[in-house]
């Protein structure tokens, strides 16, 4: 083990030594040297290495799938459930629904489902 590090030591010693006295010689030359390449590493990893934004993801992608029920390819009838389903809440904080209110209940449930089937179908 300690003969590989000397191996290894002895091997880099010679251009270390030189690097060495070549910064010791000249220190602004290896200061600007040293600024230049972190700018061009900076450059490049703002520019040419930099990652393409990744693509807008759709509702029906961001919304998790839960008891085998297939997302829809169209989210435009699940935004449509939503808004029917908070309709129907607000109908169902009421104290006391009347006729109008039952009636469009019904409308609303009877959408639901067509709805819900239509988005259950393969």
């Amino acid at each position: 083990m300690a003969s590989a590090r000397t191996g290894f030591a002895m091997l880099f010693s010679p251009a270390l030594a030189e690097v060495k006295s070549r910064s010791e010689s000249h220190p602004r030359l290896f200061f600007f040297a040293m600024l230049l390449a972190m700018g061009i590493s900076a450059l490049m990893a703002f520019t040419m290495l930099r990652q393409p934004p990744a693509p807008h993801k759709s509702l029906a992608d961001q919304l998790p799938i839960t008891s085998g029920v297939r997302m829809p390819g169209n989210a435009a009838a699940l935004m449509e459930i939503m808004a029917l389903q908070s309709e129907l809440k607000t109908f169902l904080d009421k104290p006391t629904p009347d006729t109008a209110d039952s009636l469009r209940m019904e409308e609303i449930l009877y959408r639901i489902q067509q709805l819900n089937s239509k988005l259950k179908r393969p």
